[in-house]
């Protein structure tokens, strides 16, 4: 009985040690300013300059990173089997956030997406993004899909 005893409770607590994730939020990068123009990446304080290289690091996820967007495999015309990542960006401000903060950060999401497709692009077909023919860039989209979430403002707390 003392055997069944100790077995019941080292399961439990064996099971109450794995961390509980949801899989929605492992794929959401989110990114918030403020009502004082300070961005957060994660929860973290970032400076500007860093945003479109965490957004780039977020989406190609290169060491595997648990806590980074997860992939899946999908058969792309004229790419083949690539690794997708199931991530999206989700933008979230304060109402009193300057405008230019906004854009700002929109413009470093942007710049993120347009590098790893162009980088693609340059891997797969020698070529600029800019200068594929619209089948090719219908596929390094598919292969590096832009999925960001831009909420209404609210009122943020700090």
């Amino acid at each position: 009985m003392k055997r069944l005893l100790l077995l019941f409770f080292l399961s439990n607590i064996l099971i109450s040690a794995i961390p509980q994730t949801n899989c929605k939020e492992i794929n959401i990068f989110i990114i918030l300013i403020n009502t004082y123009d300070q961005l957060f990446v994660e929860h973290e304080v970032m400076n500007i300059k860093d945003l479109k290289d965490a957004v780039k690091e977020y989406i190609t996820n290169p060491r595997e990173d648990y806590n980074l967007s997860e992939k899946r495999e999908e058969d792309i015309p004229l790419l083949g089997k690539m690794l997708v990542s199931k991530g999206l960006i989700s933008i979230q401000c304060d109402r009193n956030t300057n405008y230019q903060a906004y854009i700002n950060v929109q413009n470093e999401v942007e710049r993120a997406f347009n590098e790893l497709r162009n980088e693609l692009a340059l891997e797969k077909f020698n070529t600029p993004y800019k200068k594929l023919s619209k089948e090719k860039r219908r596929a390094i989209n598919k292969a590096i899909p832009k999925r960001i979430s831009e909420a209404e403002p609210r009122r943020v707390r700090n």
